[in-house]
């Protein structure tokens, strides 16, 4: 039995696009100029032409750097400390450790000031915060948890996982990147022997943009959860099959849901930044707008692009694309890690040198980590003109079985700060060589090889 608890989705594509509407309104009274793209256009992916950021792109932002642990968890206690309204977090890795309580302790405390706190992660990355006394201890603070639960929701989502990091506030602040909550993040940096990430806060527009995209998120995750709670409640109930019973009161739909609960926002103009904002979630949509926006960006690209990709195992179309970039002369440097400071099996790396070979010989830069922390920065500049940040790790299963989150800017400050990060980096990295492939795949186990090449399409 299908247990429905809100509407159709087409109901919440009316509601997304009245926001949007909101959202213009906001900015054309705030003074400030709307780039010549139709509001509808942030409903689907960006069309393949030279002003596709135009087409996706939002005025009205400030945006900050958060290039270390120390900065990031910064940022965090503050917009914790300043949140009235709402506080929604989306994340694949929530440990509780010292760093995830940390901001356990803080959700708890917001929420028992009567603040909308909710908390959806992955129910594989975050598994340890799935025992019982964590996820009881954040409800009777009303905290509301969520897990994102492929494997408990049906055999054939089993590949899919929550990989979006977004933490937003009061849907004017939003913390965009690759970091999740535990110890290791918290200590992030250059200098580090652990972990080396980034991360921006952006104010304005698109915080609550991706208010409204968590809210859409929640409710499909919940759908799911319901769905699968309420067919375990009938094949082990001794009832009759003819009166099955909810596998949630009413009471505990609101508590643990809280689906007609939600908190609104407004838009609201922080700077003069523009943001073109990104959510892909493939296991509810067949669109890839991260993919289209890539290719988009690399066919715009006249002379150098840069990526940051901890594990590249590129989509076959992204493929494509640098391959057609190199054949224009364009520049194409990637940072991954190597096989020492990769927190992944060897078999990932493996994937890694199969699918990059053909790339290199038209040209393609890769360059290994040398530090002996885990490189796990993402993000990009596409010819001086757009950054990019987020959670995308320029993988295959970012685009096929990961939700993920990135945004483009063509703010110069953020593009001069993202430069002069990525060529510090350069330097901690050396070119990955024919030869250097070659050694490492006669090393690698039987077992490894057979592994990496069986399982590439899913890397």
């Amino acid at each position: 039995m299908r247990y429905m608890v809100f509407s159709a989705p087409e109901g919440y594509g009316d509601r997304m696009r009245l926001q949007k509407y909101r959202i213009f309104a906001a900015l054309i009274l705030a003074g400030l100029p709307v780039l010549t793209y139709a509001p509808d256009s942030l409903a689907a992916p960006p069309e393949e032409t030279p002003d596709w950021f135009q087409q996706s792109a939002l005025p009205g932002h400030s945006i900050t750097m958060l290039p270390t642990g120390d900065h990031l968890t910064e940022a965090r206690h503050d917009l914790l400390e300043r949140a009235t309204r709402s506080i929604y977090i989306s994340t694949y890795m929530f440990i509780p450790d010292e760093a995830g309580l940390d901001i356990a302790y803080r959700l708890c405390a917001k929420a028992k000031e009567g603040i909308d706190v909710r908390l959806y992660a992955d129910s594989y990355g975050s598994k340890p915060l799935k025992k019982r006394k964590y996820v009881e201890w954040l409800q009777r603070c009303g905290v509301r948890v969520l897990f994102f639960n492929p494997p408990r929701w049906g055999v054939l989502d089993l590949m899919q996982v929550m990989h979006e990091k977004l933490f937003i506030v009061d849907g004017t602040h939003v913390l965009v990147g690759g970091n999740g909550y535990d110890n290791r993040y918290r200590r992030a940096s250059r200098n580090s022997k652990i972990w080396h990430d980034i991360e921006f806060k952006v104010a304005g527009p698109v915080a609550c943009w991706y208010h409204y995209q968590f809210i859409e998120t929640w409710k499909q995750g919940t759908e799911r959860t319901i769905i699968a709670e309420t067919s375990i409640s009938e094949s082990t109930s001794s009832e009759a099959p003819s009166s099955p019973k909810p596998a949630f009161t009413p009471e505990e739909l609101s508590r643990f849901f809280g689906i007609d609960q939600f908190t609104s926002c407004e838009p609201v103009v922080s700077g003069t930044s523009n943001i073109a904002p990104f959510y892909g979630s493939p296991m509810f949509s067949k669109e890839r707008p991260l993919l289209k926006a890539h290719l988009n960006a690399l066919k715009a690209s006249k002379r150098r692009v840069v990526f940051y990709s901890p594990y590249f195992i590129p989509h076959e179309d992204f493929a494509a694309a640098l391959l057609a970039a190199r054949k224009r002369g364009v520049e194409v440097l990637i940072i991954t890690n190597s096989p020492e400071s990769s927190d992944e099996k060897a078999a990932i790396t493996l994937g890694m040198m199969y699918k990059v070979r053909r790339l290199m010989r038209a040209g393609v830069k890769i360059y290994l980590w040398q530090e002996p922390s885990t490189m796990h920065r993402k993000g990009g500049i596409y010819d001086d003109r757009w950054a990019y940040f987020g959670s995308d790790n320029l993988d295959r299963r970012a685009q096929e079985y990961s939700t993920e989150t990135i945004a483009f800017t063509d703010d110069e400050h953020v593009l001069q700060q993202l430069h002069a990060e990525y060529e510090q980096d350069l330097l901690l990295s050396i070119p990955m060589t024919r030869e250097f492939m070659q050694k490492f795949a006669l090393e690698a186990p039987l077992l490894t090889r057979w592994a990496a090449r069986i399982l590439l399409k899913y890397m």
